[in-house]
Formats: structure tokens, sequence, C-alpha cells
């Protein structure tokens, strides 16, 4: 009976101790388990906070581990309200082997337990040496790919800038709505004075009609017969040179949509970035263009030259309907194609003609870059452009083409007088 009820006792301490042992084993396989989570989730999550994530396990693993020192203490707790085992018929000297044995097994307990955390902690330790490994890596590749993108935002940051100057260019040149309509009204006289030009014949030079008076006044008109042919071909005889019309139609042409869009700026379209993105604005600034390549042969009387600038008229007006609006660009081009349209007259030596040209346009520039008068800086741009239109007409009839239709011109004219 004492070797069965020894050996129930050794059966049962075993028992206990095998599953004081098995419980700590338990929640270190939970801490383990915790943590690889943790590793998982911060490698998922490449910004997250390393010592954050240490803490949070430091402290999940203690809660753990103060648990199953409850869950020990419990259990002694419950081992202590038991009968003894000699009450059962058990010798004093098997007793005390049981409770040195359970003593025993409850100091292995504290010491596996104890020698886990000791082993997670040193894991943890480690892995967190590897996160913080890791975090510096991670760091350093966000700093190039921040250094990259910053390039990056340097050359793509002009859009907010651009915005930035479509306001500001904007927010100061805001005009008046009586100031709009007289910017509108200032475009007309160009477009008559033109129109006056052709019709009046001021285009045929006072000097040539003159000297083919001279010509005809001792000559008898009846007795040469192709003097009366020339007569009878009116039409083709009194048209003003190709270079005066051009100038004529480029003027003509831009009067009307300038006049469009201010007018429009002064009853209908709101101040700010609407009006420099409305249509009417931009088809203002497309007919400068056109305007400019009208004038462009007008001051060569090159039709491969006015191609040329046909070409380089056309991608500007192409880049005035694009989405983003870009003032600076555009002034920039339109100043070229001004440019462009004026350099033959330099060409061809006439220097006196090319500076006052130029001397008008730098006045212009001036005006409407800086607005000294606030919004009648534009009015008072638009009447610079008005001492603009007759110097192109001279230029226009100081071609050697236009010459020579000038001269016909004049001989039609005295002849008509004749008769």
């Amino acid at each position: 009976m004492k070797k069965k009820s020894a050996t129930k006792a050794d059966g049962t301490s075993s028992t206990e101790s095998s599953s004081a042992v098995v419980r700590p084993i338990t929640a270190a396989q939970k801490m383990r388990s915790l943590q690889h989570k943790a590793i998982l989730d911060e490698e998922k999550e490449p910004d997250i906070d390393t010592y954050k994530v240490t803490d949070k396990i430091y402290s999940q693993i203690c809660t753990l581990y103060s648990s199953s020192v409850e869950n020990r203490d419990e259990q002694n707790d419950t081992e202590q309200k038991r009968p003894p085992y000699h009450r059962c018929g058990s010798s004093g000297d098997a007793s005390d082997i049981l409770l040195s044995e359970t003593s025993s097994s409850f100091d292995s307990d504290d010491e596996i337990s104890l020698h886990t955390f000791e082993s997670l902690k040193r894991e943890m330790s480690l892995d967190e040496g590897d996160a913080l490994e890791s975090s510096k890596q991670e760091m350093e590749m966000l700093l190039n790919r921040k250094e990259e993108w910053a390039l990056e935002i340097t050359k793509e940051e002009k859009d907010p800038k651009k915005e930035f100057d479509v306001l500001a260019y904007m927010s100061w040149r805001e005009m008046t709505p009586l100031q709009e309509r007289i910017n509108a009204i200032t475009v007309i006289p160009n477009a008559f004075y033109c129109l006056y030009f052709l019709l009046a014949g001021k285009w045929l030079d006072t000097e040539v009609i003159e000297r083919a008076r001279e010509a005809f006044s001792s000559v008898d008109v009846t007795s040469f017969p192709w003097i009366q042919n020339m007569m009878e071909f009116h039409p083709a005889t009194i048209t003003p040179p190709l270079a005066v019309l051009a100038v004529a139609i480029g003027i003509i042409l831009h009067a009307p949509f300038s006049f469009m869009y201010h007018w429009l700026c002064a009853h209908h379209l709101p101040p700010g970035v609407a009006r420099i993105e409305h249509w009417s604005g931009r088809l203002d600034k497309s007919f400068i263009h056109v305007m400019s390549t009208c004038i462009s042969y007008a001051t060569s009387g090159s039709w491969k030259y006015f191609l040329v600038c046909a070409i380089l008229n056309a991608d500007c007006i192409y880049r005035q309907f694009l989405p983003e609006v870009r003032p600076r660009r555009n002034l920039t081009r339109i100043g070229l194609s001004l440019t462009a349209s004026t350099i033959p007259i330099f060409w061809r030596g006439e220097a006196l003609l090319f500076g006052k040209i130029y001397s008008i346009l730098t006045l212009m520039t001036w005006l409407f870059a800086k607005y000294p008068f606030g919004g009648w800086s534009h009015t008072a741009f638009h009447g610079a452009i008005m001492f603009l239109s007759p110097l192109f007409m001279t230029a226009a009839c100081n071609l050697s083409s236009s010459r020579a239709q000038i001269q016909t011109a004049a001989m039609h004219a005295v002849l008509q007088g004749a008769m």
C-alpha cells in the first residue's frame, strides 16, 4: 500500500509538474506568435515606428507573464487547500517527499518561465536591432526617393508657379467696365485707317503721279493703242499692291476679335483667370499672330519668308488653345512674331523707318509690362498701336514690287484725268 500510494503520489506530482511546465511554454509560444505578427505588420507598414512596436510587444509579454504567474499562484492555493496525502494512509516520509517534489517543481517552473522570458527578451532585442537596421535602410531609401521626387517636383513645380503667375498677371491688370469699353473702341481706328488708305488711294505716291503727268503732257494719248488698252483694263490697274493689301487684311482681321474680347470683359466675363482662359481672349491673341504673318509678307515681299513666318505663327496659335494658359510664354511668342515681321525692313537698309517702328514697339512693351497708368495703360497701349499702321503701310509701299504697281496705277490715273 505504501508503494502504491507513493506511486500514486509520484504520478500525481509528475502530472501536476508537467501541467505547470506546459503552461509557461504555451505562453511563450503566444509571445513568439505575437512577436512574429508584430514584425510582419512592421514589414507591411514600413512607416511604422519601431519603438512603439517594441513597447507594445514588451507590454504584451509582461501581461502574459503576469497572467501565467497568477495562474500558478492559484494552483498553489488550490494545492494548499487540498487535504494532505498522508491522511489517506500515506506515511510522513512519502508526504515529505511529495511536498519537496512539488516545491521543486514550482522552483523549476519559475526557472523555466524566467529562462523563457529572458530568451524572448534577447530574441526581441535582436529583432529590434534588425528592425532598426531595416528601418534605417528604409529611411535611406525614402531619403533617396525624396531627393528624386524633389528633382521631379522642381521640374513639375512650374504648374503651381504658372497658376500663381496667371493670378498675379491678372490681379494687377484688372480694369473697370469703362476702361474695357474704351479698350474695345480704341481698336477700331486702325481698321478704319486701313480701309481709308486703300479706298482713298493714299497708297499712290504723289511724286509718281507728277512724273506720270509730265510724261504724258506732251504725248497724244489717242495715238498709242496700248494706252487705250490700259485704260480699258481698269480694275487691274487701280488695284493696290499686294503688300499693301496684306497689311490691311491683317489689321482688319484682328480688329473684330480684339473688340469682342474687351467688350465681353466689360459686360460678361468676371475678373481674374476666367478672362485670359476665355475663347475670346485666345482668339484675340491668335489673330495677332495672323496679323504678324500678313505683315511679314508686306515688309519682305517674299513668299518663302512668308511661309516660314506662317509656320512659326501657326505653332504659336496652336499653343494659345492649350488647356493650360501660360501668359509669359504667349507674350514672348507674340514679341518674337512681331520681331520676325519687321526684320526685313532693316535688311533692306531702311534704318530710319526701322528705328521709328521699334521706338513705338519699345513704348508698347513698356506700357504693357509695367502698367504705369493702372487700368488706363492698356488704352495707352492701343493708342501707340495706331502709329504703327501708317509705318507698316509705308514699308509695304517701298517694296520694289509695290513700286511697279504704283507706277502703273499712277499712269492710269493721269490718263483718266487727261481723257
